[in-house]
């Protein structure tokens, strides 16, 4: 069956997050393993599903169209199953942030 282990076997980050979340897993995907992520809403909804390919050990999941609110992040390493939350926020300031760092930059 699929075991729970620790929350050692992948990192993600930021969270909260409103763009782009980050996945890092502590060994690349073995081939053959229909290695996955899949994001839960906290009523169990998939709103997301990646496979993953042999080798890859960092992944991006663009999460702006998301709610805001709490998920699940599931990986699947082919024999594992590890789960951490994540937590969607709606930017605001992202645009007004972008323009104002080029208004501060030294040149």
């Amino acid at each position: 069956g699929i075991n729970q282990v620790d929350n050692g076997y992948f990192e993600m980050f930021p969270n909260p997050v409103s763009e782009d979340l980050t996945i890092t897993l502590s060994h690349p995907v073995i081939p053959n393993s229909n290695a996955r992520i899949t994001l839960y809403d906290m009523q169990g909804k998939q709103v997301r599903r990646i496979n993953l390919n042999a080798g890859q050990s960092t992944i991006q999941i663009n999460v702006s169209d998301l709610l805001e609110g709490m998920y699940q992040v599931e990986v699947y390493d082919g024999t594992h199953v590890t789960a951490k939350q994540i937590n969607a926020v709606v930017d605001e300031q992202q645009n007004l942030g972008a323009v104002l760092t080029c208004l501060d930059s030294p040149f």
